[in-house]
C-alpha cells in the first residue's frame, strides 16, 4: 500500500491523477498539508460573497487542499475556481456525498451557513479544528468558537444586525474563521471562461449593443429588474423602471438591458413591450456564468441586494444598488458602485413580504430621478 500517495493534491483514485502518471513512477508528488471542508450552502450570492475566503486559506495554510460542500445550483459559479479541489453537493445523493463526507477526516472545517442541512453537517464531520456554526444537541444553530459568538448574536438581536452593526459579510466570514482581516478586502474568486464572454458578445452584438468599456460610443445600463421569489422586499417598482429606462435612452442616449432570472421573465417582457425602441429584454435561458458574463460587459448595473449585484461586483462591474429591506453595512461593493439606501422607520425589515399598510414604502421611496444620477455619475 505503500506505493499509493494518498496525501498527494494531485491524487483522485478512481481516474488517473491530474499529471496523468502513475504514483510509483512520479516526481510530482505535492503532500497535501491540509485538508480543509468549508460548508456554504446559499443563498447563491452568500455562496459567491464567502468565496473571498479561499485567499485567506491560501494564504493562512499553504499547500491546502480545500473541500466545499453547497448545492447543485452553485455548480457552475464555483466549479472554475482555482483554489476549491472539490466541490461536494449535499442534495446528491446518487454520488453519496454526505457518506464520503462522514469518512472523511479533515484538518479544519468552516461552517459559515444556518442550514439545517448545513449545521447538522458541521456537527458530524471528523474535523481538528472547527470554525463557524453547528447543530447542538437541543437542534439549535450554535457557535463552535468564540470568534463566531459575535456573528451569531447578529441573528439573535435585531437592534445589533439593523443599527449597531458595522461588519460586512466578509469581515464577518473572516472573523469566524479566526482570520486576519486586510486592509484590503480579498476579492470575490469567480472565474467566466471564454465560452461565457463568447456567448455574452454574440447576444449584444445580435443587437448591436456595444458599451463604452468596450469601445463602443453609448453606455450600456443593464437593469435587474426582480429578487427572485424569497425576498419580495427587495423588488424596486416596475413603473420605475420603465421611467428610468426613458430617461437613460432620452437624456444619456443609453442602450438598456432588462435582466433577471426565470422569476422576472414575465416582469421584464412586460417591460420590453413598453419599450419598444429603448430597451431589449434577452431572455432568461443562461448559465450564471453566461449571466455574469453579460453584466461584465455593462457599463453600469442597477440592481437590489441580489446574486446579480454580487456577480456585477466580481467582474468589477460598476452598480447601482437599492436598498430596503436588507442591511447595506453588511454589503461591499469594493469601489464598484453606489448605494442608495431607503430609510423609512420600517426598514430594515428582512421580510419575505411587506405587510406594511403602506405597502414598499422603502422601494417607493427609491425614485427614478436618485437612481438616474447615480448611473450618470458612474458613467
Amino acid at each position: 500500500m505503500d506505493k499509493y500517495r494518498f496525501d498527494c493534491i494531485h491524487f483522485r483514485g478512481y481516474k488517473p491523477c491530474a499529471k496523468k502518471k502513475v504514483c510509483w513512477d512520479c516526481g510530482e508528488y505535492s503532500k497535501i498539508q491540509k485538508k480543509i471542508l468549508i460548508i456554504k450552502l446559499g443563498a447563491l450570492g452568500d455562496v459567491m460573497r464567502t468565496t473571498p475566503v479561499l485567499y485567506a486559506i491560501e494564504r493562512q495554510n499553504p499547500g491546502s487542499h480545500v473541500t466545499w460542500v453547497t448545492k447543485k445550483n452553485a455548480k457552475d459559479m464555483l466549479e472554475r475556481t482555482p483554489r476549491i479541489h472539490r466541490l461536494v453537493y449535499v442534495d446528491d445523493p446518487d454520488n453519496g456525498a454526505l457518506l464520503r463526507l462522514m469518512v472523511e477526516k479533515f484538518d479544519e472545517v468552516h461552517c459559515y451557513d444556518k442550514e439545517d442541512a448545513a449545521i447538522g453537517l458541521a456537527a458530524l464531520v471528523k474535523a481538528e479544528r472547527r470554525y463557524g456554526f453547528e447543530m447542538n444537541e437541543w437542534g439549535h444553530m450554535a457557535p463552535i468558537n468564540k470568534a463566531s459568538q459575535y456573528s451569531f448574536d447578529l441573528g439573535l438581536s435585531d437592534e445589533m444586525k439593523f443599527v449597531t452593526n458595522t461588519k460586512t459579510y466578509q469581515e464577518l466570514t473572516y472573523e469566524s474563521s479566526e482570520f486576519p482581516i486586510p486592509s484590503k478586502m480579498d476579492h470575490y474568486d469567480l472565474q467566466l471562461a471564454e465560452a461565457d464572454r463568447s456567448m455574452a458578445n454574440t447576444l449584444l452584438n445580435r443587437h448591436g449593443f456595444i458599451g463604452k468599456k468596450n469601445g463602443g460610443a453609448r453606455p450600456l445600463i443593464g437593469l435587474n429588474t426582480g429578487s427572485g421569489r424569497v425576498f419580495q422586499t427587495k423588488q424596486w417598482l416596475e413603473e420605475y423602471f420603465l421611467e428610468l429606462a426613458q430617461r437613460l435612452h432620452r437624456e444619456q442616449n443609453a442602450q438598456v438591458l432588462l435582466l433577471g432570472g426565470k422569476d422576472e421573465d414575465a416582469r421584464n417582457a412586460r417591460l420590453a413591450t413598453k419599450l419598444p425602441g429603448i430597451a431589449v429584454y434577452p431572455g432568461c435561458d443562461f448559465s450564471i456564468r453566461e449571466f455574469a458574463a453579460i453584466l461584465e460587459a455593462c457599463d453600469v448595473c442597477v440592481t437590489g441586494d441580489t446574486l446579480a449585484m454580487h456577480l456585477a461586483v466580481a467582474l468589477k462591474t460598476k452598480c447601482v444598488v437599492l436598498f430596503g429591506s436588507t442591511c447595506e453595512q453588511e454589503v461591499d461593493l469594493y469601489g464598484f458602485g453606489e448605494k442608495i439606501v431607503s430609510k423609512p422607520p420600517c426598514a430594515p425589515c428582512y421580510k419575505n413580504v411587506c405587510d406594511k399598510p403602506d405597502v414598499m414604502r422603502c422601494m417607493k421611496d427609491i425614485t427614478p430621478a436618485r437612481v438616474f444620477d447615480s448611473i450618470s455619475r458612474l458613467i
